[in-house]
């Protein structure tokens, strides 16, 4: 979210409300205020005209100016740019772009580029390069954790429940991922038209379609994206990294592969699966929560979607979680099926809320779905 003189004010730019009432009399004198249509010839229309008439320049200036980072003025979730002229923007961003080691230290950009290392225990993984939440993930599926979240030195990690295949990461940085969606977004327009996808793939395509203000906005070290093909029967996951939370999903390329999409949960902490599908993890002595699975999505190759339930069982040494998928969609859906869970901390707060309902569920929020 930007805040611009048509989505959220500017520092120096006023707003105007116009108030669409009036005030009548009933027989018995009194006021009474009702609801209006204002007609065209209204006097606020021509105040609304006159003022979006003076915004125009504005909104040139917050589309074209590139605007430089007033770093001391850094939020979790916010950027403030100065644009020139005495004009400012903050730019809110609905998840934290920005960490900083204490209260008293100052504000970093988070960076999720993947990087290959050896953790403590000698093993090969990726990591996020800059973040207060850390995530690792395995250079190879090797029978171990397959993702893990850490803040404050207290770590989830889960993995499938049957043995991976030994299958290499595949890893596509912030920037990779965002040309992608510039190429598709080119291949849209008329001014490329007798353009070669590769042509594209090699262009500078930000300089080419986005305005200054979208590359404020557009921030690619933000995220990353690692695959695993068919590390299971009928299963390959994605997970894909954006501020503090990760994104799995799990691709099914058959409706029997969703018994192989079971996952293992390890016991030191506790489990609470709620109706609507949201799991939440718990510090075992005091109850805490510390980490959630949020609602999963489920959709797909014809974009047709339905939600799944979690539904959890102890094995002794750990905790099973699977994935609970209406049959009839299963029966019908077009594969492959995707189920998305995003996975994050209980700490990492959202700038903007966003509540979902579904008309299958009208009184439950789905406000933590992913996508709906």
């Amino acid at each position: 979210m930007t805040k611009t003189p048509d989505a959220a004010q500017s520092e120096t730019h006023p707003t105007y409300e116009l108030d669409f009432t009036q005030t009548t009399k009933d027989k018995k004198g009194k006021k009474n205020m009702e609801n209006r249509i204002p007609k065209n010839d209204d006097p606020s229309f021509e105040v609304l005209a006159q003022e979006r008439e003076k915004e125009e320049p504005l909104n040139r200036l917050f589309v074209k100016a590139a605007g430089a980072e007033d770093v001391s003025r850094r939020e979790a979730n916010v950027k403030h740019f100065d644009l020139g002229g005495n004009r400012h923007q903050a730019v809110i961003f609905p998840t934290p772009v920005h960490f900083r080691e204490s209260e008293d230290a100052q504000w970093q950009e988070i960076d999720n580029t993947l990087e290959e290392t050896v953790n403590a225990q000698g093993r090969a993984v990726l990591k996020n390069r800059a973040n207060r939440v850390r995530m690792e993930f395995p250079r190879q599926a090797d029978g171990g954790s397959m993702a893990s979240i850490t803040e404050d030195d207290l770590t989830f990690a889960w993995r499938f429940e049957r043995d991976a295949q030994p299958v290499r990461a595949k890893v596509r940085t912030g920037a990779e991922l965002k040309q992608e969606q510039l190429v598709k977004q080119a291949q849209k327009m008329a001014k490329f038209v007798g353009r070669t996808v590769d042509s594209l793939k090699n262009a500078n395509l930000s300089d080419e379609i986005e305005t200054e203000q979208e590359k404020r906005v557009n921030i690619a070290s933000l995220c990353s994206e690692n695959r695993y093909e068919g590390v299971l029967p009928g299963v390959s996951v994605r997970y894909t990294l954006s501020g503090e939370a990760v994104k799995e999903d799990i691709i099914l390329s058959n409706a029997s592969a969703l018994k192989n999409a079971a996952l293992r949960l390890p016991k030191n902490f506790d489990y609470k699966a709620e109706e609507n599908g949201r799991l939440r993890v718990l510090d075992k002595d005091t109850g805490e929560e510390r980490f959630r699975f949020s609602t999963p999505l489920v959709y797909d190759a014809n974009g047709e979607e339905t939600l799944a339930g979690v539904a959890l069982t102890d094995c002794g040494g750990y905790m099973r979680m699977e994935y609970v998928i209406d049959a009839g969609f299963m029966e019908k859906a077009a594969y492959p099926v995707t189920i998305d869970p995003v996975v994050q901390t209980a700490t990492t707060n959202a700038a903007v809320a966003d509540a979902y309902i579904w008309k299958k569920n009208p009184n439950t929020n789905y406000g933590d779905v992913y996508l709906m």
